[in-house]
């Protein structure tokens, strides 16, 4: 039977957990958050950094991690998601000495750590986030792509590569992952019908187009992700519990066509 559930992007603009995990809660794909407005360590970047730095044999816990399982568990769920800076976005903020090829072999022990730690806890839906990912050549999406069929071994994962910014047609259908989270309202109607996948899309304010809904009618999957288009950290609460509502709202149209 075919799913359409929704979830978002990560990271939250709430200054209070316990008002995060009742969003979160309120999707159904909970997702293990970041609030980078009740502290900056928990951008996308610095989180990331954080977690992976210390090695392969010792990493940190996410941020919010404790809570997050406390209420997972109180509500008996299974699946749930979690999103962080992927290895192409970490490259080009380290700028390191070294080749693409290089650094990314280097962090598949230390993602693959992350991986098996948060997979004890339920069904996980991993996310790669990769703002930067147009500017990659042919050869660093194949390195992409060995890194992803790597971490993708690892039992119990859906992985995810998610990006805000619009990439090429050539570079998205290059892609070996089970999901591509994308901004939709970026691309034309060409372009959308163009994808070999639209199983995650990305919809900005939580809301069909016309070309978007036409194509989303037609290509629906054994499992599809509806999400915001990008993380919410900046954006009002009035504006976030919106989206919720608009994601809901699609996701009727969807299972209503499918049914």
């Amino acid at each position: 039977m075919k799913s359409v559930l929704t979830t978002h992007v990560g990271s939250l603009p709430f200054m209070d957990i316990e008002k995060a995990l009742e969003y979160t809660f309120a999707f159904d794909i909970p997702v293990l958050f970041s609030l980078p407005k009740l502290d900056s360590a928990q951008f996308m970047l610095e989180e990331a950094k954080s977690i992976l730095k210390e090695g392969s044999s010792n990493i940190r816990p996410p941020s919010n991690l404790n809570k997050f399982l406390l209420e997972k568990e109180k509500r008996q769920l299974t699946r749930f998601k979690y999103q962080l800076a992927g290895p192409w976005t970490l490259y080009h903020s380290e700028q390191p000495k070294v080749s693409f090829k290089q650094f990314s072999e280097s962090l598949i022990p230390k993602y693959s750590l992350l991986i098996n730690e948060l997979s004890k806890e339920g069904e996980l839906f991993f996310a790669l986030d990769e703002p930067l990912l147009a500017k990659a050549t042919q050869s660093q999406l194949t390195e992409l792509n060995h890194f992803i069929g790597e971490i993708a071994s690892i039992a119990n994962v859906r992985l995810i590569l998610h990006s805000c910014a619009k990439l090429p047609l050539e570079a998205i259908n290059s892609l070996e992952v089970e999901f591509i989270n994308l901004d939709l309202s970026l691309y034309s109607r060409e372009e959308l019908a163009s994808m070999q996948q639209l199983n995650a899309p990305g919809l900005k304010a939580g809301k069909l187009g016309p070309i978007i809904e036409k194509e989303l009618l037609t290509r629906i999957v054994d499992t599809m992700l509806l999400t915001p288009a990008c993380g919410l950290t900046f954006h009002d609460i009035y504006y976030v519990k919106e989206m919720l509502t608009s994601l809901k709202q699609v996701q009727k149209i969807l299972v209503a066509v499918n049914s």
